[in-house]
C-alpha cells in the first residue's frame, strides 16, 4: 500500500517537476559557469555621446523610436536644429522672382521677391554647393535667392564643413593679397601676397564680407568669372553680396557642400 502511494506521488508531480527543471536549468548552468541572472536577462546597452559622456538606450523597448546618440547629446541642440534650415528643398519656390544676370557660363542669379518680401521672423541659413558653384539663401526652409559663386580654385582651398557668420564687415580689406602701388597710389603690381617688394601693399577689397573662419574665409562682392578663380573666398554677384548682407544676421549657420 504504502509503495503504490509512493508512485502515485510521483506520477501526480511530474508535470510539477519538469515545470521546475526547466526554471532551475539555466541558473543552474549560470551557477556553473559563473554567470549571474543579470547575464541572462537583457540590460539596457549604454554608447558614448560626442562628448563621452555615457548614453542610456533601451532596446528591449518596442515602442521606443530608435535615435541617434547625436540625437540624444543634450549638448549640441543647435546642430540638429540646424539640419532643417540647411535642406535645399527640391521643388522650386513659387512667387515673383528678380533675375541677375551673371556671366554666360553661370547664367543668372535669382532673387525670389515673394519670400524676401515676408522674411521677418524665419529661421535664415546658407548653402554653398562647390561642385554646383551655386549659393543658396534658406529662409523658412524655402530657397529665397540662389545664386552662382567663384569659390577656391585648387580643391581645398575653401574649406568644407559647418559654419556660421562670425562678423559682418561692410568696406572689408584683404590682408593677405592685394596689390603693390607707389608713393601716389597708382598700381605697379597687381594679384601679389602682401609682403611682397616693391611697392606698398594694399589689400584686395572684399565688400559686404560674411566671415566665416578667422583664417580669412568668407563671402563678399567679387569678380565671377564662370569657374572656381578665388585663393579660397566665396565670390559673389555683387547685388547679392549686397542683399545677404543687408538680410543674413552674425550666428547664420553656413553649410560648405560638394
Amino acid at each position: 500500500m504504502k509503495r503504490s502511494r509512493i508512485l502515485a506521488f510521483f506520477c501526480l508531480s511530474r508535470p510539477a517537476a519538469l515545470v521546475l527543471w526547466f526554471f532551475a536549468a539555466p541558473l543552474a548552468i549560470g551557477e556553473e559557469k559563473g554567470i549571474s541572472l543579470n547575464d541572462i536577462v537583457p540590460s539596457p546597452v549604454t554608447g558614448e555621446s560626442s562628448q563621452g559622456r555615457s548614453i542610456e538606450l533601451s532596446p528591449t523597448d518596442p515602442n521606443k523610436k530608435p535615435v541617434s546618440l547625436l540625437d540624444q547629446d543634450p549638448s549640441r541642440p543647435s546642430l540638429m536644429d540646424n539640419l532643417s534650415v540647411l535642406r535645399i528643398p527640391e521643388k522650386e519656390s513659387k512667387g515673383k522672382r528678380t533675375l541677375i544676370p551673371v556671366n554666360e557660363r553661370q547664367g543668372n542669379a535669382v532673387i525670389y521677391d515673394d519670400i524676401l518680401n515676408v522674411s521677418a521672423g524665419k529661421s535664415s541659413g546658407i548653402v554653398i554647393s562647390l561642385s554646383r558653384q551655386k549659393v543658396y539663401l534658406l529662409l523658412g526652409g524655402e530657397v529665397a535667392i540662389v545664386s552662382p559663386i567663384a569659390s577656391g580654385r585648387k580643391e581645398g582651398w575653401t574649406p568644407k564643413g559647418s559654419f556660421s557668420v562670425l562678423e559682418k564687415d561692410l568696406n572689408h580689406k584683404s590682408n593677405r593679397y592685394g596689390d603693390l602701388v607707389d608713393g601716389e597710389g597708382r598700381v605697379v603690381r597687381k594679384n601679389v601676397t602682401n609682403g611682397a617688394s616693391g611697392g606698398t601693399f594694399r589689400g584686395a577689397p572684399m565688400k559686404y564680407f560674411l566671415r566665416l573662419t578667422w583664417e580669412g574665409v568668407g563671402m563678399h562682392a567679387g569678380n565671377l568669372p564662370g569657374y572656381p578663380a578665388s585663393h579660397g573666398c566665396i565670390r559673389l554677384p555683387r547685388e547679392v553680396a549686397e542683399r545677404l548682407f543687408k538680410i543674413v544676421p552674425t550666428g547664420t549657420p553656413v553649410l560648405v557642400t560638394d
